[in-house]
């Protein structure tokens, strides 16, 4: 409503009233009896029928790459099925990163239509300034935001971490929801079934205190297998906090040279990135 209030842009926002993610939405997306001349559709769960010029943002194929995420032979086969009706019905593709697009192009074929462009951050990041205490009263710490997703490599940077949690003097400091994902690496310590007084775990956190953890930590580490994009290593670097990230294409196109990266399969490399913030 605001981007038509302020641009005189003449568009309708449809809701989807079921599961964003299966086969009524995909067939009846628009209800029985409505068809659209032209629908965007900010993620890959667009509808098979009821539009005539398809546009679309693809952020990943993560959905389709069941080596990295195990998934229901149902759920697999849902996404492949929409990712090949993406790339021959949409007038259209936007990809978030190159890596995205090439990754589909190799799997699925070239889309009519496709471009790049990267995902922006808010600029309060930028402006971000505190002139009073931290919100949560932590000592000096490394910080952790996403989710216990197989690919984010979590378990595999806490095992890191307790290697040297003896001889590095900061606490790893873990936000975002733990729980209700597919993964096959859960740790003890995200299950809640071990402790560390050296790990942190604050499971879902609110904006404020968000921008509270990532400005006051001493350095983001972000250990992901797989990215489509990756907001948090940005936001990071907006608000002025060093950020130490996996060794991946989508982050070396997203980040350049303004970051330190690890080898996230090695624990030694990581265990060497964590030490470098002191």
């Amino acid at each position: 409503e605001d981007l038509t209030r302020n641009n005189n842009l003449n568009f309708k926002i449809h809701e989807i009233p079921t599961n964003p993610y299966s086969l009524v939405t995909s067939l009846l997306p628009l209800g029985r009896n409505l068809t659209v001349k032209n629908l965007w559709v900010p993620h890959y769960n667009v509808p098979w029928r009821g539009v005539e010029n398809l546009f679309v943002t693809v952020h990943d194929v993560l959905h389709a790459r069941t080596d990295i995420i195990p998934r229901k032979f149902v759920q697999s086969l849902y996404a492949k099925l929409t990712f090949s009706k993406i790339q021959k019905v949409s007038k259209a593709v936007i990809f978030v990163s190159t890596f995205s697009k090439t990754e589909f192009e190799s799997i699925f074929g070239k889309p009519n239509s496709a471009y790049v462009i990267h995902n922006g951050i808010a600029t309060t990041w930028a402006k971000l300034k505190f002139n009073r205490p931290p919100i949560i009263n932590l000592p000096p710490y490394l910080f952790y935001i996403g989710n216990a997703l197989r690919h984010k490599n979590l378990a595999f940077l806490i095992d890191a971490y307790l290697e040297i949690a003896s001889v590095c003097p900061y606490d790893l400091v873990i936000a975002g929801k733990m729980d209700g994902f597919l993964t096959q690496d859960m740790h003890p310590i995200l299950r809640r079934e071990e402790s560390c007084d050296r790990i942190h775990m604050l499971g879902g956190i609110s904006q404020p205190h968000l921008e509270s953890l990532m400005y006051y930590a001493k350095a983001l580490v972000f250990p992901s297998l797989y990215e489509g994009f990756g907001f948090p290593p940005l936001e990071a670097m907006a608000a002025g906090t060093p950020v130490m990230v996996s060794d991946i294409p989508v982050h070396r196109e997203v980040l350049g040279d303004s970051v330190e990266y690890f080898n996230p399969y090695q624990k030694s490399s990581i265990q060497a990135s964590l030490m470098k913030a002191l």
